[in-house]
């Protein structure tokens, strides 16, 4: 196994293991709180992305 397949792996395991503490503390969570979340989450990425457009449209002039 080279270095760089040896990294690979390394990264995806890292991953994997920060995803399913992640997904552990989030089961934990009641439902109702859980759909709030996951919106908030939708509205803040949603605000993101229209940032990303409007703000150089800000600039051009």
């Amino acid at each position: 196994m080279s270095l760089k397949e040896w990294l690979a792996q390394l990264q995806k395991q890292t991953n994997d293991s920060i995803q399913n503490k992640i997904d552990d503390q989030f089961s934990q969570i009641p439902e109702t709180l859980r759909s709030k979340i996951d919106s908030m989450a939708l509205l803040i990425g949603m605000a993101y992305d229209s940032m990303k457009v409007i703000k150089p449209a800000l600039y051009e002039k």
